[in-house]
């Protein structure tokens, strides 16, 4: 497995894990901006107060996603390839979150409990905290689209799913057509190390929360970490 393969499987962990401990622990999705956009419809529908953290969660992936593009076009105008400055900025966001995670606990503010799932955070500083992670999973979802070739989203399961289903559907079904399946190996070959490293974050950092609580959510800036080193060097952004 090449090294850009690998790298999509460490992000799509870090999204993972990213999602869970956000969801847990802060009642809100971080990775999975689709789900915040259904929960947000679903409360203007039915008249439910929603949390400022969901709210605010749509508009700053925006402007995180178009900040990150401008800052791409700088970068390539000078002739630097983006994806490690993004690693960064995604580093140096998971960083802020668990950082102001553990002064939270530290002083004892109130917010940095666990949340009913999809209720949001409820005071100022558990919003600001798990708004740092939205930010870095918009700079996860820029860097994947635009600063990497080849991988498939690495946030984005529902996608990734059923064009693995409809791959490993032709692979059974095309059994005598050898060119027809080439595509179709190809297209499994690229997107299971997404699906199931996306899985096992998920499933890792919930493990962790129920285990060790807030220490849980240092578990995607380590990722983010390992991310970085395992980083191929010199792509320029498509």
């Amino acid at each position: 497995m090449d090294r850009t393969r690998v790298l999509a499987a460490v992000l799509s962990l870090t999204a993972g894990s990213a999602d869970a401990v956000g969801l847990l622990g802060f009642g809100l999705f971080t990775a999975h901006i689709t789900g915040n956009l259904a929960v947000l419809a679903m409360y203007v529908a039915i008249g439910r107060p929603a949390s400022l953290a969901l709210v605010l969660s749509i508009p700053l992936f925006i402007v995180v996603v178009a900040a990150a593009r401008r800052l791409t076009d700088r970068w390539t105008r000078r002739g630097r390839p983006a994806l490690r400055p993004l690693l960064w900025a995604q580093l140096l966001l998971l960083a802020g979150f668990f950082g102001l995670i553990a002064v939270g606990e530290a002083v004892g503010l109130a917010g940095f409990e666990g949340r009913e799932v999809l209720a949001g955070p409820p005071t100022t500083a558990g919003t600001v905290t798990v708004l740092l992670a939205v930010a870095a999973m918009a700079v996860q979802n820029t860097l994947v689209m635009i600063a990497l070739t080849g991988p498939p989203p690495t946030t984005v399961m529902t996608t990734n799913l059923t064009r693995f289903m409809v791959a490993a559907s032709d692979l059974a079904v095309r059994r005598g057509d050898p060119a027809a399946r080439r595509p179709a190996r190809a297209q499994v070959a690229r997107i299971w190390p997404v699906l199931v490293g996306f899985l096992v974050g998920a499933g890792l950092a919930a493990a962790a929360y129920a285990g060790l609580g807030w220490w849980s959510m240092a578990l995607p800036l380590v990722l983010a970490a390992v991310a970085l080193v395992v980083a191929p060097s010199g792509r320029r952004p498509s």
